[in-house]
């Protein structure tokens, strides 16, 4: 931040919203409204935004400084390249600096029903029937986005969001930022930055510099994992270090326990997917003609542990608060690395009484990120976790243990695949979702 910004630390990002609404000369003015605040964060904010003459309800990605404008050129030129699908966020139209009062802005198909995986651990039964009908959509997008020579490089749940209220299979891949073109003679990625978040990453973006789609069909295995037994194929407690040395090394332990109400094809479908030999892994096409995907009599398939999924999505959302909470002490002058936060959330639990699961009562929100001077705690995602199994508990070693692992799953090495984009507002429609 520059010497300027850090004058008004405490107004800085108010003036950027007020600012934001001032109608200014320029074709976006001239032709959208804007509306409500969708999100806001490090790079970008996000609002609601109306066509003037069609009335039609879009998400307009506001990008103020010039440091960020190169992103959003890339990213935009990469959704051009894709185009439009159905199973692929939108880009309706963009508008460079002069057009738009000087900010970029990009204005987006508007994806409100929310992310996929809040979706589905709000049900109490998520039969494999349900499953291969969410992961045909998947990978019908990440085809479409490969046959266009594209790859996502950021393939992960928060990137997954639905369209419908009542179609789990209407999923619109979103964030684009970190995506690579693909060379059509080689089938390798243009752009070798190895960047994406570290659970998801394929092993030769960990390893090489030789990658391509496949990275995102091995990131879509990892989904999938998670989708049918409702925990990631790596232990999520390892150190980042740990986690990619089981990533190169396919340390996967397929546990009969955790398959068995699983059928045997949807393991193998797993499995085709998590080869670590990019070579022998089945493309994003071969997939879609998978038997798992294209059986007819599925009246072996099972059920997947969404109890477990619930405890693994609290977390996963935690995570991302607590990220949040160290970006804005970062923005505001304040140092506080990922134990002060876990810190700070242990003691509060401790103090109010109550257990890890309880992290979502206000009370216990507002003492926890109150020590970290932050005047607001972060309502949403935190509010509705509702199972917050294992994260902590009323008992000292359990509590130490939490704040031990949280520091792990959120550092990542130097030379590790870069987890930025938790951080970055190129989650755009994530903020959408959120209204």
């Amino acid at each position: 931040m520059g010497s300027g910004a850090s004058k008004k630390k405490g107004n800085s990002c108010a003036s950027d919203l007020d600012d934001e609404m001032k109608v200014v000369p320029g074709r976006f003015y001239d032709t959208f409204e804007l509306g409500k605040l969708l999100g806001k964060g490090n790079t970008a904010n996000v609002r609601v935004c109306t066509h003037k003459t069609t009335k039609a309800v879009y998400a307009a990605k506001i990008i103020q400084s010039k440091h960020h404008w190169d992103a959003a050129h890339h990213e935009a030129d990469i959704m051009g390249a894709i185009g439009t699908h159905p199973q692929v966020i939108g880009l309706t139209e963009y508008f460079d600096a002069p057009d738009a009062g000087g900010r970029v802005i990009m204005v987006l198909e508007h994806v409100p029903c929310g992310e996929l995986f809040d979706r589905i651990v709000r049900k109490e039964v998520y039969t494999e029937q349900e499953a291969v009908l969410t992961l045909t959509a998947l990978l019908s997008g990440l085809a479409y986005c490969h046959s266009m020579h594209v790859a996502h490089k950021d393939l992960k749940p928060e990137n997954l969001l639905l369209s419908s209220e009542t179609d789990d299979a209407s999923i619109k891949l979103c964030d684009f930022g970190y995506a690579s073109r693909i060379d059509p003679s080689s089938g390798l990625c243009l752009n070798k930055t190895k960047v994406g978040t570290p659970a998801y990453a394929a092993p030769e973006l960990i390893s090489s510099n030789i990658f391509g789609a496949k990275i995102d069909v091995w990131a879509a295995g990892v989904i999938t994992y998670i989708l049918l037994v409702g925990y990631p194929p790596f232990d999520h407690d390892l150190s980042a270090n740990e986690m990619y040395e089981s990533i190169v090394n396919n340390n996967i332990d397929y546990e009969e326990g955790d398959w068995k109400g699983l059928s045997p094809l949807a393991l193998e479908f797993v499995q085709t997917m998590l080869q670590d030999d990019q070579n022998a892994r089945w493309t994003s096409t071969e997939l879609l003609a998978h038997p798992w995907l294209q059986n007819t009599d599925q009246s072996d398939y099972g059920q997947a542990n969404v109890t477990a999924l619930r405890s693994f999505n609290a977390r996963r959302k935690l995570k991302a608060k607590v990220k949040m909470v160290i970006a804005m002490n970062k923005v505001s002058g304040q140092s506080r690395s990922v134990t002060d936060v876990a810190h700070a959330l242990t003691l509060a639990i401790k103090g109010s009484g109550r257990s890890g699961s309880d992290m979502r009562r206000p009370s216990v929100q507002n003492a926890a990120f109150g020590q970290l001077g932050t005047q607001r705690r972060p309502s949403m995602a935190v509010r509705q976790s509702s199972q917050l199994k294992g994260v902590a508990s009323e008992e000292q070693k359990e509590a130490d243990k939490f704040k031990q692992q949280l520091s792990m799953d959120l550092s990542s090495p130097d030379d590790a695949p870069d987890d930025e984009s938790d951080d970055e507002a190129a989650n755009e429609t994530r903020a959408a979702a959120a209204t």
